[in-house]
């Protein structure tokens, strides 16, 4: 291989990982995450739920990242998605 590939490749890996066209989509709460709530969440954590679920709701994002008293704000982490 040549000299100038150990510098090319790596240059053009990392221009692929910081370039916004192969970035992931950002995430729209009403499109992507309310769906997944509605199944497995809404039933007990909504205003208006069938069943108690406590004090904290999620039927809106605003109320989704509000948290509640049992809770704090800490429920939701978008830095750390598996320790939500």
């Amino acid at each position: 291989m040549k000299r100038s590939s150990f510098i090319i490749l790596p240059t053009l890996a990392a221009a692929a990982l910081v370039n916004p066209i192969f970035a992931a989509p950002p995430v729209d709460f009403e499109k992507d995450v309310k769906p997944i709530l509605e199944g497995a969440c809404l039933h007990c954590h909504a205003e208006d739920a069938k069943e108690d679920g406590g004090d904290y709701y999620m039927n809106t994002k605003e109320l989704a990242f509000k948290g509640g008293p049992s809770y704090g704000k800490d429920v939701i982490n978008t830095k750390d998605p598996q320790d939500s």
